[in-house]
């Protein structure tokens, strides 16, 4: 099998697009996400989506967005909605002294397209890129997310990730302090 990665900040409105068309419908058919509010969501920050291709077929991907200070301070609140993103949730990468939390908003594999493995490249090249965040100067303090695959939240909760928050919907909502995010390589 060829795989093919599409980096963070490689992934273009077209890409989006199929991610939104293709791989959402099939992989969350009881939640349709409007296509022009994902689109303005990744013109918020273009440097949210990852994706990958299977011998030239997008299969799946992942989207880690910074959160703004109001999104992390709704976190901390337990009022934070992990279904309803609003745009005002999303910063871009800022350098320097201020803490930057990164929310895995989505990870979505196509049906029968090796799911896990598919997921672990995906997991892995999230990981990487926020290393290179911090490297170049972005101070990120933790990963958090909220599973709705009981295998995939088993695997990462043996990785690092616990439950910190709930959101205000009740859902939990897990934590991967940024010293462990190498552990995802």
């Amino acid at each position: 099998m060829d795989y093919t990665i599409m980096k963070f900040g490689e992934v273009t409105e077209e890409t989006m697009r199929d991610m939104v068309h293709i791989i959402d419908r099939e992989c969350f058919p009881d939640e349709q996400r409007d296509p022009d509010f994902e689109l303005a969501l990744y013109r918020i920050n273009e440097q949210t989506l990852c994706a990958l291709y299977l011998d030239g077929k997008i299969v799946g991907y992942i989207e880690m967005l910074p959160l703004t200070e109001i999104a992390c301070d709704e976190l901390a609140q337990g009022i934070f909605d992990v279904e309803m993103l609003k745009p005002n949730h999303i910063a871009n990468y800022n350098k320097g002294l201020t803490n930057t939390t990164l929310y895995v908003r989505t990870l979505a594999v196509l049906p029968g397209h090796g799911e896990l493995t598919v997921s672990k490249h995906l997991i892995s090249e999230a990981a990487a890129f926020a290393l290179k965040l911090a490297d170049e100067g972005t101070k990120v303090d933790e990963l958090v997310t909220y599973f709705t695959n009981k295998k995939l939240e088993k695997v990462l909760e043996r990785r690092g990730f616990k439950q910190k928050y709930v959101s205000g919907d009740g859902l939990p909502i897990y934590s991967l302090p940024f010293e462990l995010v190498h552990k995802f390589l």
